[in-house]
């Protein structure tokens, strides 16, 4: 039987969900696009107190915790995996609790993976990235090349 290649675009913390479906249940048989993942954790939800949050985030989201042992045990992708991440803060706010460059929610080097492609899509935030024409022009190509 011919193994198919299967390709996958994910947002935020689709990526880390992602991530442990590849590392539990199935293999990388085509290439991977990130678009401002949280692969190191979040430092806003390192802070945040899970009660009351909890109910209001849920629970998976505190599994995103910086340097947390479920983070922390979720394998890196290598083979053709691409990110793309912006670092404009669409949150002053939330911006004086992430350590270093952001996007508004997730550090840049929050972001990275060694060994990956990393590409910094200047002057985007986490959500306008999504509709930034270069991102989505890019990630056409990546995908139509074989």
């Amino acid at each position: 039987m011919k193994s198919v290649a299967v390709s996958r675009v994910v947002y935020s913390m689709g990526a880390v969900v992602l991530r442990y479906y590849l590392a539990n249940f199935a293999e990388q048989t085509g290439k991977v696009i990130m678009i401002a993942p949280a692969n190191q954790g979040s430092d806003l939800v390192s802070i945040v107190p899970k009660r009351p949050f909890s109910l209001i985030l849920g629970e998976a989201m505190f599994q995103l915790k910086k340097n947390g042992v479920w983070m922390n045990g979720l394998p890196y992708l290598k083979k053709d995996t691409f990110i793309f991440m912006g670092n404009r803060s669409n949150n002053f706010l939330y911006s004086l609790f992430i350590k270093g460059e952001d996007d508004g929610m997730i550090a840049v080097e929050s972001a990275k993976m060694s060994d990956v492609s990393f590409q910094i899509v200047h002057g985007e935030n986490h959500v306008s990235i999504l509709k930034n024409k270069k991102v989505i022009s890019e990630i056409e190509k990546i995908l139509e090349d074989k």
